[in-house]
This record gives C-alpha cells, sequence and structure tokens, in this order.
C-alpha cells in the first residue's frame, strides 16, 4: 500500500466518521463543474461537509471501494455497488452498515451515495441482508 493509498483511505473513513457523527442517514459526492461537493442527509436536509477537487474523485472513491467487503475489482467511471460491514477497516461508532452506490462522473450528478445502517435499526430485508 502506498502513502497515497493510505492518505485515501484514512481521508474516506474520516469523512465516514464525520458524517456518522452529524447523525447523517447518508453521504452524497456530487460533481459541479471542477469540484466534488460532500453533504450529508440529515433530518430530510441536505448539508454540505467539504469538497475536493473533482479530478481526486477517483482515488477517493478507489480507496473507498477498496474498504468494501469482498475483492471485487472497482472500475471508475461504471455503476457498481458494495458494502462496508467492518471486513476491511472499523465503521463508525453505531454503524452496522454503510451501503455504497458508485455512479459515472456527470456534472451535476451524485457521483457516490454511501448510506447508513446504525446499529437497531430495523431491516426490512429488501437490501439483501437479513430482516
Amino acid at each position: 500500500m502506498t502513502a497515497t493509498t493510505t492518505s485515501a483511505h484514512d481521508a474516506v473513513l474520516e469523512t465516514l466518521n464525520v458524517a456518522a457523527r452529524s447523525h447523517a442517514h447518508d453521504l452524497q459526492i456530487r460533481l459541479a463543474g471542477d469540484q466534488a461537493i460532500m453533504a450529508v442527509t440529515v433530518d430530510g436536509q441536505l448539508h454540505e461537509i467539504g469538497s475536493l477537487a473533482a479530478d481526486d474523485c477517483e482515488t477517493l472513491l478507489s480507496a473507498a471501494y477498496a474498504l468494501c467487503d469482498g475483492d471485487g475489482q472497482f472500475q471508475y467511471g461504471t455503476y457498481q455497488s458494495a458494502k462496508m460491514t467492518g471486513e476491511k477497516a472499523p465503521l463508525p461508532p453505531d454503524i452496522s452498515v454503510i451501503h455504497l452506490q458508485f455512479s459515472p462522473r456527470k456534472d451535476g450528478a451524485r457521483h457516490l451515495v454511501a448510506r447508513f445502517t446504525r446499529s437497531g435499526d430495523t431491516c426490512c430485508g429488501t437490501c439483501g441482508g437479513s430482516a
């Protein structure tokens, strides 16, 4: 693992922790020109929590995918989904699963949505989890 990869993994974990501490339902990364806007949904309201250069998204999203369960191959710019259960990296406190949906790069569109399942949430079983 390179220093760049390590710092990207650390950035992903810190961003997920910031989102979880804000009691977010999800974390979104949306492209806006040459910027990628990070925002969380809290109580139905979208709140920006930071930004990065849009060109840095590939590194960040690749690092996020590498922290997900399994050993699938990340293909930047395609639709992919994955989940984090703590198999490869610790989840934020009170979070039991994070479902990630990666989307192709398109200005104005969401590039990543990470949905949080909190410990104690009731699963309806539609996500493939156990009800």
